[in-house]
């Protein structure tokens, strides 16, 4: 097997440029070359150890190669060699002692992690939807219908905070809690009815001071009348009645009494 060192050459030549005092750019840009260099030591090390497991022998191995590339190169370039030999060594110290199992998986972990991650991402929005399949007479369609109702509240609340940057970013990391097309059909259905049992409650002065619709957006009012309601719904210890319909109507009147 014939190692490449180029690519630890490069980068601890660059490396050696940000030696001695260094503004905050050159800190920054330090850093990003001593990231780089890190991880073309890394990939250098898990290869090497790939053929050559044991620890003593890929010492001797990179101690007889970087010898015979300083002789080719002559003695000025021997502080910068002698770097890259005590980076390799000691991570080849720390790496030979794990089997190639736990190489690998140190090795691979960034990858593993965003696999996870992207398994977490879309495995998170399916976990977080609302279906509505019962009818809407029912206690369960009801129940179903506020859990749609309170997604679409909490995800509009979110997505128009009022922070008004990273539109784009935001939109992907509130993607897994976005109300499908279905859920959002059913929310607006359900907020009709209950604006409609509302204005019915005011009409037979069972509910007074109700908020009043001022345009297409909801004002907060309207949004508290709309939570009172799902909360009610989705609370365990809610007494339902005979027909489910009516117990939309209980929070209303509770809430806006006359």
């Amino acid at each position: 097997m014939e190692l490449d060192y180029a690519e630890i050459e490069n980068w601890a030549t660059e490396l050696a440029q940000y030696n001695g005092y260094l503004d905050s750019e050159g800190v920054k840009q330090r850093g990003i070359v001593k990231s780089k260099y890190d991880g073309a030591l890394n990939r250098f090390v898990y290869n090497l150890l790939s053929h050559h497991p044991d620890g003593d022998e890929a010492i001797s191995i990179v101690n007889a190669d970087i010898d015979a590339r300083i002789a080719q190169v002559g003695d000025h370039w021997t502080a910068n060699y002698d770097e890259i030999r005590e980076d390799l060594t000691a991570r080849i110290r720390k790496s030979a002692g794990r089997s190639g199992w736990q190489r690998t998986l140190i090795y691979r972990a960034p990858l593993i992690a965003l696999a996870l991650l992207v398994v977490l991402y879309f495995g998170f929005r399916f976990y977080n939807a609302t279906p509505v399949t019962d009818p809407f007479e029912t206690r369960l369609g009801l129940t179903q219908r506020a859990d749609a109702l309170a997604k679409a509240i909490r995800y509009n609340d979110w997505a128009s905070g009022s922070s008004r940057r990273g539109g784009f970013i935001k939109g992907i990391l509130l993607w897994p809690i976005e109300p499908t097309e279905a859920e959002h059909k059913s929310a607006a259905e359900f907020a009709n009815v209950i604006f409609s049992g509302a204005a019915m409650l005011r009409d037979r002065r069972e509910a007074c001071n109700l908020p009043v619709a001022r345009g297409e957006k909801l004002s907060d009012d309207e949004l508290l009348l709309l939570q009172s309601v799902t909360d009610h719904l989705r609370n365990k210890a809610t007494l339902w009645r005979d027909p489910p319909a009516i117990t939309v109507l209980d929070p209303i009147r509770a809430k806006y009494k006359c």
